[in-house]
């Protein structure tokens, strides 16, 4: 069975659940982002790789791939929340 998100179908069992699967989503975003800075190594390759971003290397989209990522489910955390705390009924579509 495909279980969609509750602002796309409207299915009231999900929720609660919602909210905390999007900042459970930031948390594992933030996790992951992190393994990649430790894979680099040393804080100097870090700021390298800042300040010299070449496309043609895997990690640079890994990098820009997963702090898209972070931003929509930061975006959308945000405006469940918002919901919730106004008790506006989110309306799907």
């Amino acid at each position: 069975m495909l279980v969609l998100p509750y602002y796309l179908h409207d299915y009231k069992a999900f929720g609660k659940i919602t909210l905390l699967g999007e900042f459970l989503a930031v948390s594992a975003v933030v996790m992951c982002i992190t393994f990649v800075f430790i894979d680099l190594g040393r804080p100097d390759r870090v700021m390298k790789h800042r300040a010299l971003p070449f496309p043609g290397i895997v990690l640079f989209w890994d990098v820009i791939v997963l702090n898209g990522y972070l931003l929509i489910n930061i975006v959308t955390g945000w405006t469940v929340l918002g919901c919730e705390r106004k008790g506006v009924r989110r309306r799907p579509g």
